[in-house]
C-alpha cells in the first residue's frame, strides 16, 4: 500500500513586471542608431549559436532516424495484480484508490512505446457513517454485477525533426519570399513542412471506453478541503507524530453509574472487556496493544480516564453493551455510524417481579384481581418508560459516544440560571414524600451551557407528572410561574414565563424568560414501540432580543415610567430580560444626535404577537424635527417568535456619498428631501414612503443643481450613471451609482461616486481641466480627486507653469503617453506622462503616472538599405522622416483624434506605397510584404514590415533583409516541433452525481458524445470533409441495415469492408467514407520550447434535477441547431476552448521583465437552456453549505459583517482601496469570448422541506426579490449577451477577471426586458414574438435554400417553410394562452389557503399531457375533483381545523371551506382549459425532445452510498410514482418488470402490481396487498408465482364487501423468466418472515427459507 501524505511545492508564480518609472527630459523621443549591441536579432554571436545548435540537433536526428527508430523487437510485460493508494491527512485516511494494471513496453532502446491498461475504483471515507463510499464508481454490467473502471494509456516516443532553413517560416505568415529566399532549394521548403507536421517527441494518449461516473457528496468535498489544507501546510519535517486524539471516547451523562462491555468474539478466550463510568466521567480508549491495564480506576468526576484494552476490542467494535445502574443491560448498542440512537430502559427489578407475578397467576396461587391491584400500586414503575439516548459523533477518525437522557436544557441567556423541577402532587412521587416544598433545585446552568437532565430526574416522560421551573442565579427570586411541562411546550412551540421576587416591595426587578423546544428525530435500532422517542432540547431564551443592524447606535426602551433605556451599538444584540412581550405594548426607539447633526430620530414600535406571527416583516416610522420641518424615515423590523421575541432593526437603504459635494435625496411622490453633506463619514439611512415597489424610485441633485431623472435602486449588482444639470454654471454633473447587497442581506448599499476620478501617481502635484469654461482642479500626489469634465468628456493636464497638454478622450478604455511641458520659473523641462483611462459602468478611473519602459504605443525601426520611412497621424499637418538604420519612439500627436498612422517610403510617388495602419496593427503580431521604388538604384525592391513584441515594447520593423525578417518571424509565430503532447479523450459519457447529507441525490450532470457523423476522404490529402445532413441520414440508415451494398438516390454504398467503405455518386465518382462521432470530452495539451497550447472540447452537457418534487426536470441542456445549419456543416461542440501561450517574452531591452504572453485565447459556447426552481436552488445551497456553519459564533459574525459594511461604506475617496490590482501582468494578443444566447426559465415554487434550511431560504428569497423574481414565473426568456474582446491589452489576471464579470453582469442587466416580457403571467409575449419571427424566417429561407440546389429541393423547402411557419405561429399563440391560464390557476390555488392542495396541484401541473386525448381526460378529472373538493371542503375543513387548533381552528376552517367552495371549482375549470391547451400545444412543438439521463439514485435505509444500481433506481422511481396517488410511506425492496407496461413491486409493507395507463400517461395500481394478508409462502408455478391472500375484499362489491365478500383469493404473477421467478419468491419470502416469523415458521416451500437466510 502506498501512502501519499507529503508536501507538494507550489509552482512559482510569474514575477511581476518591474516598471522602471523614469522622466526623460529631451532624448526620450529622439532618434537613436540601431546596432548589434542593442538589438538581439542583429547579434551575430546569437545567430551562430542558434546555427550550431540546429546542426547538432540535425545530426542527432539523422542518427536517431537511421539507427534508433527501427523496430527492435524488444518487449516487456509488467502486471500488477493489486495496488492501493491512500491519501491521508494527519494520519487519517481520506481517499483510497484501488486497482490493478498491465503494462507493455516495446523497443525501449529506440522508438519506445508503452501500452498501459489500468482498472480503477476510488472511494472516500465518510466519518459520519463510518465507512467508505464510492467516489469513482464501478461500471455496472447488464447482469447487475460490477467491475472496475478501465483506463488506457499509450505513450510514444518520436524522432527529432529540425529545419535548417528558418527563412521559409515567413511563408507561414502570408509573406512573399525575398530575393534571397527565392533562390532557396526545394529541400528547405520541404523541411519546413516536415517541421510543421512533425509528431511531438513524446505522445501520451489517455482514453477509456467505459462511462466515467463520479459521485460527490458534502462529506467528499469536506475530505478534499481537509486534504488540500493538509498538503499546503505540511513542512519538510516528515517525522511521524502520534495521533492527536483517541479513536474512541465514551462519555457518561446519565446521572448514574454505567458499565460498558465490549462485544465478545468467538476467536478470543476469556470474557469480554468491560469497565465502569461514573456520572460526567469520560473514558478514552487507546490503540496500544501492549498495555492491558486501566489507569486511575478511582478517578474523580469530571476527569478523563484513559484505558488500553486488549487488542482495542471496544475501540474497533461495531457495537457495545451498556449496563445502566438500576436498569437492565442494553445489548448491541451500535457505534459504527454517527447519529442519535434511542433505547428503552426497563428497571432491573421490574421484569423479574412481573414474571413472578405472572407465574403465580398461572398457577392460580394469586387471583387476577390481586395481580391488577399490584399493577395499580406500581403504576409508575410499570407504565412510565424511560429512554436513554446514545449520541455517536465523529470528528475525523476520533469517535465520541455520549450516553445521556433524551432531554437537554440550553441556556441562551447572558447570565446563569437555576433549574428546578416539581410534581403537582407529592403523593405521586415517592422521592418527595418527606419533602415539605414542591419545587426542588436541580442545578445551575451557565450561559451558553447545555445541561443533560439525569435519568433519575428525567422530566420529559410520557405524561405531565413533572414540571420544571427556572430562576435567576440571585437570591430573592422564586421559581418561575406558571410551571411548564415538556409535552405542553412541545404542543405550544414556545411560551413566555415570568420570575417574580420572593419578597414583594424589594429592589429586585421582575425577570422574564422564554422557553422553546426543539425535537429531533432519532434512530430506533430496536424498532420497539417506544413512547416519546425523540431528542428534545429546551432552550432558555431571553424574552426580548433586539439586534441593531443600523450604522448608528440605537437606544431602546420599553413603554412605561419605570423602564430604563439601553443603548445597542451598531451590529450588536441586547437582551431585555425585564420586558414581557405578552404585556408590553410597544418599544420606544431613538437615535440620539444623528450623525452629529444636532437632531434626534424617535419612533414607537407596537408589539402585537398575533400580528407578528402572521407577518414577520414590519416597519416603524422614525421622525425628526429639523428647522421646524418634520422628516421621516422608515426602518424595517424583522420579527421572529420561535425563541422569544427576536427583533432585527435595519434600514432598507444606506446612501453613501463619495462625491465630495452636498447631495439631496428625494423619492417619487415625496415632498420632503434628505440632505447628505460630504462631512458625514457614515452611511445615510433612507426609505421610501410608498410600500408599492413600482413607486419606489429615487432622484438626486448636487448642491444647487437641478434634479436628475428618477431611477430604481432595488436591483442588486446593477450600476450606471446619472446627470444633474446646473443652470447657473451651464454644466452637467455626472454621478456614478452602484447598488450592492450588504453582508447582513437586508440592506441595499447605494454608493454615489463622481463619474470621473483622477489618481495622481506622479511625485509632483498637477492640475486637470475639462472644458475651457471650467477652472483647473488640483490633484495632489497619491490622492484621488473627483473630476467634472463637462459634456465633451476630455481632459487636459497642466504641470507647474507649463502649457496644458493636448486633450485626452475619456470615453473609452485606453492608455496614452503624453509629452507634457513641466517648465517652471527656474528651468524649461519636458516629461513624459502615462495616462491610463479605465471606463467602467459607474465610474471612469484616470491614472496619471510617470513613463516606464515599454509604455510608448510603438517603436518604429528602419532597417531598409538606403531609403527613409516617413509617417504621420491622419490629422497631423507635418510628418516625421526616419533615416535608415535608425529607430524612434512614437506616440500620438492628437490623442482625441482618429488614431490612424500613415507611412510611406521617402521619394516613392506611387499610391500603393502609401499604407494606412489601423490601431490593431499596434497590438497584434503580423507581417506584410510591400514593394517600393529605390531612388538610388532606380529599381523596385521587395521589403517587409513586421510587428512584434520586444519585452513590453511594441516594435514596427521595416526591413528588406529576409534573414532578419525570418529571425523575427520565428519569435512572432513559433514553428517548431513539440516536446510533449498529452491527449485525454472520453468517447463515452462522463457523469457526476451530487448527493447531499439527507441523503438524497440532488442533481446529475452528464457529458454526452454526439450521434453518428459521416465524412468523406479528400483526394491528395489525409483529411475528411463532412457530408450533408440528408446523405448522412441515408448512410446511417443503410449502415444499420443487414445489407452489404445499398443503393439510394442513384448512390451506391459499399459496406463490405467496414474500415474502407466506398460511396459512389451518380457521376461514377467515388469516395472513401467513414463513420465517426464527437467524444463527450476531449482535451489536448502540447508544449514546446517556447509555447504551450491547450484545446478543450465538450460536446454536450445536460443537468437533471433528481429531487422528488420538482418543477423542471431538466436544469441545463443545449438547444439543437436548426436543420438548415446542419445541412453543410457538422455539429459543433457545446463548449470549445483554445489557447496558445508563450510563458516568457523574448530577450529584449528589459532583461528583468517576465511576461505571460497569450497569443490566442478563444472560447465558443453554443445556445443553451437553463431551467431553475426555488426548491432546486435551495437543495444546491444546502449541498454546498451556503450560509450555514453550526460551529460559528453568530453574534460575533454579525458584528464583523456590519463592521465590514461600514468600512466598505467609508465616504472619503482617499480611504478607499484604489490601488492597482495585484497579480502577474499578462499580455493578451487575441482574447475573445463568444456571445451567449441563453433561454431562461424560472419557477418560484418550492416543494421541499425548508424547516432545516431557513437561513438559505431567506437568503435566496432576498436575492430573488432584488431581481423581481420572488413571486412570478418566467418561461423561455431569451437573453442575448454580447461577446467580450480584449485584443492587445496588458492587464493583470485580477483585472481581467473583474472586467469579464462586470461585462456579463452589465449585459444581463441590459437584457432584463426579455425577462419581464417572458413572465408567464403575461403569456411570455417575448417568446411569442420570437416564435413568429422564426416561423416567418423559415417561410422564406427554406425555399431560397432549395432553389439554389434544384427544383426538387425548392418544393421541399416550400413545404418545410410553410410547416415551420404554422408550427411557430400556432404553437406560439397556444403556448402563450397556456402560460396565462397556468398563472390564473396558480392564483386561484393560492386563494384556497390550503398549502397541501397547492403542492398536490403543482405536482399534477408539472406533468404536461403528451397528446390531446390525455389533455381532455386529465382536464375532465381536474374539473370533477375541483367540484368534489369544493363541496366537501365546507364540512371537512372546519373539522380539520377544530382537531388542530380548537375553536379558533374551527372558524378558520369554516372560512377556508367557504372560500374553497368558490375557488376550487373555478380552479378545476381553469385546469381543464389548461390541460386541453397543453395537449394541443404538444403537437405544435418542434423542439428536440430531451430524455431523462437516469432515474434518481436509490439509497438504502442505512443511508450508505453504494454504486449506482439501475434496477433498484428504476423500482424506487416506480414506487415514487405510485406513492404520489396513494397515501403510502413504504420503502422500496425489490421489483420485476413483467412487461413494458406492467411491473410487480415489493416494499417493506406490501406487494403491488401496477400497470401503465396510456390515457393518463401515468402508472396506476392494479392491486396491492400488505404482507399480513398473505396466508402462506407463495408457490412457484410454470409461468410465475401463485400468492394466496386472506381477508380479500372485492373492489367491485360495493358496500356489501364489508359483510359478505371477505374470502380467500389467489393471485397469479407471471414473470419473464424462471430465474426471475426464483429470485422474486426468495425476496418475497424474506419479507414475509420479517413481517411474521412465527406465522411462517413451519412453512417450507421448495427450500425457499434456507435460500432467504443465505440472502440475509
Amino acid at each position: 500500500m502506498l501512502v501519499v501524505s507529503g508536501q507538494f511545492s507550489n509552482s512559482e508564480a510569474p514575477v511581476a513586471i518591474k516598471k522602471e518609472h523614469t522622466a526623460y527630459a529631451y532624448n526620450l523621443w529622439n532618434m537613436e542608431t540601431i546596432g548589434e549591441n542593442n538589438r538581439w536579432y542583429l547579434r551575430q554571436a546569437a545567430q551562430s549559436a542558434i546555427q550550431e545548435k540546429m546542426r547538432r540537433l540535425q545530426a542527432q536526428a539523422d542518427q536517431e532516424s537511421i539507427f534508433s527508430f527501427k523496430p527492435l523487437g524488444q518487449l516487456l510485460i509488467l502486471s500488477l495484480g493489486l495496488f492501493k493508494i491512500t491519501f491521508e491527512a494527519d494520519f487519517e485516511p481520506l481517499v483510497v484508490v484501488k486497482g490493478h494494471s498491465t503494462c507493455k513496453v516495446k523497443d525501449w532502446g529506440g522508438a519506445m512505446s508503452v501500452e498501459l491498461d489500468v482498472s480503477l475504483e476510488a472511494n472516500y471515507y465518510s466519518y459520519t457513517l463510518g465507512c467508505f463510499e464510492p467516489l469513482l464508481e464501478q461500471v455496472e454490467l447488464e447482469n447487475g454485477e460490477y467491475r472496475k473502471w478501465n483506463l488506457s494509456c499509450i505513450v510514444k516516443k518520436c524522432p527529432v525533426v529540425v529545419s535548417n532553413d528558418a527563412a521559409n517560416i515567413m511563408q507561414l505568415l502570408g509573406a512573399e519570399p525575398s530575393s534571397d529566399a527565392d533562390t532557396a532549394s526545394q529541400s528547405s521548403v520541404d523541411s519546413i513542412d516536415i517541421l510543421e507536421n512533425a509528431p511531438p517527441l513524446y505522445e501520451i494518449h489517455l482514453t477509456s471506453d467505459d462511462k466515467l461516473q463520479l459521485t460527490l457528496t458534502s462529506s467528499a468535498l469536506k475530505n478534499f478541503t481537509v486534504l488540500s489544507e493538509a498538503w499546503s501546510k505540511v513542512s519538510d519535517d516528515m517525522t511521524i507524530r502520534p495521533r492527536a486524539s483517541s479513536p474512541l471516547m465514551i462519555h457518561n451523562l446519565c446521572g448514574v453509574n454505567i458499565t460498558i462491555r465490549g462485544r465478545k468474539d468467538g476467536s478470543r478466550m476469556g470474557p469480554a472487556p468491560e469497565f465502569s463510568l461514573e456520572h460526567e466521567e469520560k473514558q478514552a480508549l487507546k490503540l496500544d496493544s501492549g498495555n492491558h491495564r486501566n489507569k486511575d480506576r478511582n478517578s474523580k468526576r469530571g476527569l478523563v480516564r484513559e484505558a488500553s484494552l486488549r487488542g482495542s476490542e471496544i475501540a474497533d467494535a461495531a457495537s457495545i453493551s451498556v449496563q445502566i445502574e438500576g436498569y437492565e443491560e442494553i445489548k448491541d448498542v451500535q457505534i459504527v455510524q454517527a447519529g442519535l440512537y434511542i433505547y428503552g430502559l426497563v428497571p432491573a427489578v421490574q421484569r423479574s417481579t412481573r414474571r413472578e407475578v405472572e407465574r403465580l397467576t398461572l398457577k392460580r396461587q394469586i387471583t387476577y384481581m390481586d395481580r391488577l391491584k399490584w399493577q395499580l400500586a406500581n403504576m409508575e414503575t410499570t407504565s412510565f418508560v424511560r429512554n436513554v439516548l446514545v449520541e455517536v459523533t465523529v470528528v475525523r477518525s476520533s469517535k465520541t459516544v455520549t450516553i445521556r437522557s433524551p432531554l437537554d436544557f440550553h441556556n441562551k441567556q447572558r447570565s446563569p440560571v437555576r433549574l428546578w423541577y416539581s410534581a403537582p402532587d407529592d403523593s405521586t412521587n415517592r422521592e418527595m414524600v418527606t419533602v415539605d416544598v414542591k419545587s426542588f433545585e436541580v442545578c445551575k446552568i451557565e450561559p451558553g451551557e447545555k445541561y443533560s437532565v439525569p435519568l433519575d430526574a428525567q422530566i420529559c416522560g410520557t405524561g405531565d407528572s413533572h414540571h420544571f421551573h427556572i430562576s435567576p442565579d440571585k437570591d430573592g427570586y422564586s421559581p418561575s410561574f406558571p410551571p411548564q411541562t415538556a409535552s405542553k411546550l412541545k404542543t405550544d412551540g414556545h411560551c413566555f414565563v415570568a420570575n417574580y421576587p420572593a419578597r414583594r416591595g424589594g429592589d429586585l426587578e421582575p425577570a422574564h424568560a422564554s422557553f422553546s423546544m426543539q425535537s429531533l428525530d432519532v434512530i430506533n435500532p430496536t424498532r420497539l414501540n417506544l413512547q416519546n422517542a425523540l431528542y428534545h432540547t429546551i432552550s432558555i431564551n431571553p424574552p426580548v432580543v433586539v439586534c441593531n443592524k443600523l450604522p448608528v447606535t440605537l437606544r431602546v426602551q420599553g413603554a412605561g415610567p419605570l423602564m430604563m433605556a439601553h443603548d445597542v451599538p451598531a451590529g450588536e444584540r441586547a437582551h431585555f430580560t425585564m420586558l414581557d412581550p405578552a404585556s408590553l405594548p410597544c418599544l420606544i426607539l431613538r437615535i440620539i444626535n444623528y450623525h452629529d447633526m444636532g437632531f434626534d430620530w424617535s419612533g414607537e414600535f407596537t408589539i402585537d404577537l398575533k400580528k407578528l406571527e402572521q407577518n414577520s416583516q414590519q416597519f416603524v416610522t422614525m421622525t425628526a424635527s429639523v428647522n421646524n420641518i418634520t422628516n421621516r424615515v422608515t426602518l424595517g423590523v424583522l420579527a421572529k417568535i420561535t425563541d422569544g421575541l427576536f427583533l432585527t432593526i435595519y434600514s432598507s437603504y444606506w446612501m453613501v456619498n463619495c462625491t465630495g459635494k452636498l447631495l439631496h435625496y428625494q423619492g417619487l411622490h415625496d415632498t420632503s428631501e434628505i440632505l447628505d453633506p460630504p462631512s458625514i463619514q457614515q452611511p445615510m439611512m433612507f426609505s421610501f414612503l410608498h410600500t408599492d415597489k413600482s413607486k419606489q424610485k429615487l432622484r438626486i441633485k448636487i448642491d444647487k443643481a437641478g434634479w436628475s431623472d428618477y431611477f430604481n435602486i432595488d436591483t442588486v449588482g446593477s450600476s450606471g450613471s446619472i446627470k444633474s444639470y446646473d443652470e447657473e454654471n451651464d454644466c452637467y454633473y455626472e454621478i456614478g451609482v452602484t447598488i450592492a447587497l450588504s453582508t447582513i442581506q437586508l440592506t441595499n448599499i447605494v454608493t454615489f461616486y463622481p463619474r470621473f476620478q483622477v489618481i495622481n501617481e506622479l511625485m509632483m502635484p498637477i492640475s486637470v481641466r475639462g472644458d475651457l469654461k471650467y477652472d483647473l482642479t488640483e490633484c495632489k500626489c497619491n490622492k484621488v480627486t473627483p473630476f467634472w469634465p463637462g459634456d465633451d468628456h476630455t481632459m487636459v493636464i497642466k504641470i507647474r507653469q507649463g502649457k496644458p497638454t493636448m486633450a485626452i478622450p475619456l470615453n473609452t478604455t485606453q492608455q496614452t503617453v503624453i509629452r507634457a511641458d513641466a517648465s517652471s520659473d527656474s528651468e524649461c523641462q519636458f516629461i513624459s506622462v502615462v495616462v491610463f483611462v479605465d471606463v467602467r459602468t459607474a465610474t471612469t478611473e484616470i491614472r496619471i503616472g510617470a513613463y516606464y519602459l515599454g509604455a510608448a504605443p510603438v517603436r518604429i525601426e528602419n532597417l531598409l538599405y538606403d531609403s527613409s520611412i516617413q509617417f504621420k497621424q491622419q490629422d497631423a499637418m507635418s510628418h516625421v522622416t526616419l533615416p535608415p538604420n535608425r529607430s524612434i519612439l512614437y506616440t500620438w500627436d492628437f490623442p482625441d483624434k482618429k488614431r490612424e498612422l500613415y507611412w510611406w517610403v521617402e521619394g516613392d510617388k506611387t499610391n500603393q506605397n502609401r499604407r494606412e495602419l489601423n490601431p490593431i496593427d499596434f497590438v497584434k503580431d503580423h507581417s506584410t510584404n510591400f514593394v517600393y521604388h529605390d531612388l538610388i538604384s532606380q529599381r523596385h525592391r521587395k521589403a517587409q514590415v513586421v510587428s512584434f513584441l520586444d519585452g513590453l515594447q511594441r516594435v514596427l520593423l521595416f526591413t528588406d533583409n529576409a534573414d532578419i525578417a525570418s529571425r523575427v518571424g520565428q519569435e512572432v509565430i513559433k514553428i517548431e516541433q513539440s516536446h510533449l503532447l498529452l491527449e485525454l479523450c472520453f468517447p463515452q459519457s462522463v457523469g457526476v452525481s451530487l448527493v447531499d447529507n439527507v441523503p438524497q441525490e440532488v442533481s446529475y450532470i452528464q457529458l454526452d458524445s454526439s450521434g453518428a457523423i459521416w465524412e468523406k476522404k479528400l483526394k491528395r490529402r489525409d483529411r475528411y470533409k463532412y457530408l450533408p445532413c440528408k446523405i448522412s441520414e441515408q448512410l446511417e440508415e443503410a449502415f444499420n441495415s443487414d445489407k452489404e451494398v445499398e443503393e439510394f438516390d442513384d448512390h451506391n454504398f459499399d459496406m463490405r469492408i467496414k474500415e474502407e467503405m466506398i460511396l459512389t455518386y451518380p457521376d461514377n465518382n467515388s469516395a472513401v467514407v467513414r463513420r465517426t462521432y464527437l467524444p463527450a470530452l476531449w482535451f489536448q495539451y502540447t508544449s514546446s520550447e517556447s509555447q504551450t497550447n491547450l484545446h478543450l472540447k465538450i460536446n454536450r452537457i445536460q443537468i437533471d434535477n433528481q429531487l422528488t418534487d420538482y418543477t423542471f426536470r431538466h436544469v441545463f441542456y443545449p438547444i439543437a441547431p436548426p436543420s438548415h445549419a446542419l445541412a453543410e456543416q457538422p455539429p459543433k461542440p457545446l463548449v470549445e476552448f483554445a489557447m496558445i501561450k508563450q510563458p516568457t517574452a523574448v530577450e529584449g531591452d528589459l532583461e528583468q521583465s517576465v511576461l505571460e504572453h497569450y497569443k490566442y485565447v478563444k472560447t465558443l459556447v453554443q445556445e443553451f437552456h437553463i431551467k431553475l426552481d426555488a426548491g432546486y436552488l435551495l437543495a444546491l445551497m444546502n449541498f454546498f453549505k451556503v450560509g450555514v456553519d453550526e460551529n460559528m459564533d453568530i453574534e460575533k459574525l454579525e458584528l464583523e459583517q456590519l463592521q465590514a459594511d461600514l468600512v466598505h461604506s467609508r465616504t472619503a475617496l482617499d480611504d478607499r482601496d484604489w490601488g492597482e490590482e495585484g497579480g502577474a501582468p499578462v499580455f493578451l494578443d487575441q482574447f475573445h469570448l463568444s456571445p451567449l444566447k441563453i433561454h431562461m426559465s424560472f419557477s418560484p415554487e418550492n416543494n421541499t422541506d425548508t424547516s432545516q434550511t431557513q437561513v438559505q431560504t431567506d437568503t435566496l428569497a432576498l436575492y430573488l426579490r432584488s431581481f423581481g423574481l420572488g413571486l412570478v414565473a418566467i418561461n423561455d426568456a431569451v437573453l442575448k449577451l454580447a461577446y467580450y474582446d480584449a485584443t492587445g491589452q496588458l492587464v493583470t489576471q485580477a483585472q481581467l477577471q473583474d472586467r469579464v464579470l462586470k461585462h456579463y453582469i452589465h449585459q444581463t442587466l441590459t437584457q432584463l426586458y426579455a425577462v419581464v416580457f417572458g413572465l408567464d403571467i403575461l403569456g411570455n409575449p417575448y417568446g411569442l414574438a420570437q416564435n413568429i419571427k422564426e416561423g416567418t424566417k423559415d417561410l422564406f429561407y427554406e425555399p431560397y435554400q432549395g432553389i439554389v440546389q434544384g427544383p426538387r429541393e425548392f418544393a421541399e423547402g416550400v413545404v418545410i417553410g410553410m410547416n415551420s411557419f404554422l408550427r411557430h405561429s400556432v404553437g406560439g399563440i397556444v403556448g402563450a394562452a397556456s402560460k396565462i391560464s397556468r398563472s390564473l390557476g396558480k392564483g386561484l390555488a393560492k386563494l384556497t389557503f390550503d398549502e397541501e392542495y397547492q403542492k398536490q396541484r403543482a405536482r399534477r401541473m408539472a406533468q404536461k399531457p403528451s397528446h390531446i386525448g390525455e389533455g381532455l381526460v386529465r382536464g375532465g378529472k381536474s374539473l370533477l375533483m375541483g367540484l368534489y373538493h369544493g363541496v366537501t371542503g365546507v364540512v371537512v375543513k372546519p373539522v380539520e381545523g377544530a382537531a388542530q387548533d380548537g375553536v379558533e381552528g374551527f372558524f378558520k376552517g369554516v372560512g377556508k371551506g367557504l372560500v374553497g367552495a368558490v375557488t376550487r371549482p373555478l380552479g378545476g375549470i381553469n385546469d381543464m382549459i389548461t390541460y386541453t391547451i397543453d395537449g394541443i400545444h404538444h403537437h405544435t412543438q418542434i423542439d428536440e425532445k430531451i430524455l431523462v439521463l437516469r432515474h434518481p439514485r436509490y439509497i438504502q435505509p442505512d443511508k450508505i452510498l453504494r454504486p449506482y444500481n439501475t434496477a433498484q433506481s428504476e423500482g424506487k422511481y416506480l414506487l415514487g410514482e405510485l406513492t404520489r396517488h396513494n397515501d403510502w410511506n413504504d420503502t422500496y425492496y425489490h421489483h420485476s418488470l413483467l412487461t413494458r407496461k406492467s411491473t410487480f413491486i415489493l416494499t417493506d409493507h406490501r406487494c403491488v402490481l401496477s400497470e401503465y395507463d396510456d390515457v393518463m400517461n401515468q402508472w396506476k395500481v392494479e392491486w396491492s396487498h400488505v404482507y399480513q394478508d398473505i396466508e402462506k409462502i407463495p408457490s412457484i408455478m410454470d409461468n410465475g408465482i401463485c400468492i394466496i391472500f386472506s381477508a380479500y375484499m372485492d373492489p367491485n362489491a360495493g358496500m356489501s364487501k364489508f359483510f359478505k365478500n371477505r374470502r380467500k383469493k389467489t393471485r397469479m404473477v407471471t414473470l419473464p423468466s424462471s430465474e426471475e421467478t426464483q429470485i422474486m419468491v426468495e425476496r418475497l419470502t424474506v419479507r414475509l418472515r420479517k413481517t411474521s416469523k412465527k406465522r411462517f415458521q413451519k412453512q417450507s416451500e421448495e427450500g425457499c427459507w434456507d435460500k432467504c437466510c443465505r440472502c440475509l
